[in-house]
């Protein structure tokens, strides 16, 4: 199997958090805002990773991710035109693909707002050559008819090295009026490989004996895992912390 870099990233991402808007989306035609004026909450991003469940055709041994930033992106309306903000900040955290675990990341400062769509997401960035995602394990082909031996496991790996999102379903009319949400995105990591059936990887490209899904040696299976990551994966679930209880926070 393919030795994947797990170097320990050498330079860390500045701590402080930062909170900017950036261009509007052309789509809605009009720029953020220069600054943010009035109050602010604090957005607390967590991921809920939910791991491997028994009898898949895969069986991932081993697997990480890291994430490099966290983001907000809300369009409000201003006048009869909508205006996109975004609000940022760094977050270098690994995160366990094979374990059940909650990990926070960090924080993100949002201005109050009525937000006519809004969504939240995670950068995965590959920092310093260290690749940003990796599962490793074995790819248990359906077996053969009765009386037949069954096939032997195949290693499989998926390799991230470019840049990717999580990112969150969005969310429609969402009020932000209190100082302190927790965002939880939930990871599904046997949602990772939807839509890449048996025979495609029984076809897949073998490289030195593995099944290599990464940009170069299987671009296909590659683009399917990265579009996974980007539209399918992750719901999120924002509530208002209890010292700022307030009912029904997405609407």
């Amino acid at each position: 199997m393919k030795t994947t870099k797990y170097l320990i990233a050498a330079a860390f991402l500045a701590t402080g958090l930062f909170a900017g808007c950036k261009k509007g989306d052309s789509s809605y035609g009009v720029a953020a805002n220069d600054k943010v004026m009035g109050p602010t909450a604090n957005i607390t991003f967590q991921v809920q990773t939910v791991p491997q469940r028994p009898g898949y055709m895969l069986q991932w041994n081993s697997g990480s991710l890291i994430t490099s930033k966290i983001i907000f992106n809300g369009t409000i309306l201003n006048g009869n035109v909508g205006e996109l903000m975004t609000f940022d900040a760094p977050a270098l955290k690994t995160i366990d693909l094979t374990k059940s675990s909650l990990t926070t990341l960090g924080s993100v400062n949002v201005a109050y707002e009525k937000y006519l769509r809004a969504s939240f997401a995670a950068d995965i960035d590959p920092i310093n050559s260290v690749t940003s995602l990796v599962l490793q394990g074995y790819f248990y082909p359906v077996p053969p008819p009765s009386g037949v031996a069954p096939f032997s496991p195949i290693p499989i790996e998926i390799a991230i090295s470019t840049h990717a999102v999580l990112n969150s379903v969005m969310l429609s009319n969402l009020l932000i009026n209190k100082s302190n949400y927790v965002a939880t995105l939930s990871l599904d990591v046997n949602q990772l490989t939807s839509g890449i059936s048996p025979f495609m990887l029984t076809t897949a490209t073998i490289t030195n004996g593995t099944i290599l899904i990464d940009n170069e040696s299987n671009p296909e299976l590659f683009g399917i895992v990265v579009k996974n990551l980007e539209n399918y994966m992750i719901n999120v679930q924002l509530s208002a912390q209890l010292m700022n209880t307030v009912s029904n926070p997405v609407q």
